[in-house]
Order: C-alpha cells, then structure tokens, then sequence
C-alpha cells in the first residue's frame, strides 16, 4: 500500500494543477519547500499546503502559522480528525488565512469539505458549532476503514 502521507500529496498537487487550468494563477508548484509539502506560487498569495493525514502533526504546524501566509492543512476525512480539529479550534481560529481540507479521494459523494476556523468562528453561532462541522464532515464518506487498516499495517 502506498505511503497515506505520498499519496495525499500526489492528490492534493493534482486538484491543484486542476483547479488552476482556467485561471491559470499558479506560476509554479514547489515540494517541500520551508517545511511545507507544497508551495503554490502564484497571485494573489502563495499557497502553503501541509499534509498531516492524520493529524499527527499539529503541533509542528502551528509553529509555522502566520496571520499574513496562506496555510492550508490536508487531512484525511476520519472521525478521529474531526475531533482532533475541534479539540484544537482555539489554537486554530485566531489564523485568517488558514483553512483545513479534509479529503476522501475514494468518496461516492463529493471528495473534499473545507472549513477556515477564522471565518467560522465568524460566522455561526456557537450553539450549531459541532452540527455544523458534523454537517460538513457527513458530506464526504469517511474514511476510518482505510485508517485502522492503516494502523494494523504500521503495527505490525
């Protein structure tokens, strides 16, 4: 089985070579560049994607976040992210330009949700916070098979 990390970092550089073939706002993609995964160069800002598929790796990144770079974190859509992101809202939400992306390639309904704790801190109401993100999450078949066969597999 291919390395989780690799192949989400294969993915995540497809979707935005994709996203980007009508704007064309992307001068060129660098891999592991300043302790990021990829580095999208382009207008209006630098996009600065760490892959952490099981958010193993929080704590690394929040050391690299900025108010003023844009950051997003790819992870994959387990219940076990879900609630690493919401145990980590506070440390999370004071950054604007961050986002996090959580993604199943395999999904039979859209592949990929994206939430910027900043904005929807912003913009809910603190009551609806985890339906809200439950909502978001459900929309995106999870992947918690696929993560404790991964598991068994780096266990033994």
């Amino acid at each position: 089985m291919a390395d989780p990390k690799d192949f989400l970092v294969d993915w995540t550089e497809r979707l935005l070579r994709h996203r980007d073939l009508l704007a064309r706002k992307i001068k060129s993609i660098d891999k592991n560049k300043d302790g990021f995964d990829i580095v999208a160069v382009g207008q209006p800002k630098d996009r600065h994607i760490f892959v952490d598929p099981f958010m193993s790796r929080l704590e690394e990144l929040s050391n690299m976040l900025d108010k003023d770079v844009k950051v997003t974190l790819v992870v994959y859509n387990t219940k076990d992210n879900l609630a690493t992101l919401t145990d980590s809202w506070k440390l999370l939400n004071s950054y604007p330009l961050f986002c996090v992306m959580f993604v199943n390639p395999f999904s039979t309904q859209d592949t990929k949700w994206t939430v910027c704790p900043y904005t929807h801190d912003k913009v809910t109401e603190k009551a609806s916070f985890s339906t809200g993100l439950k909502s978001m999450f459900d929309s995106v078949d999870a992947m918690d098979e696929i993560e404790r066969n991964i598991n068994r597999q780096e266990n033994h």
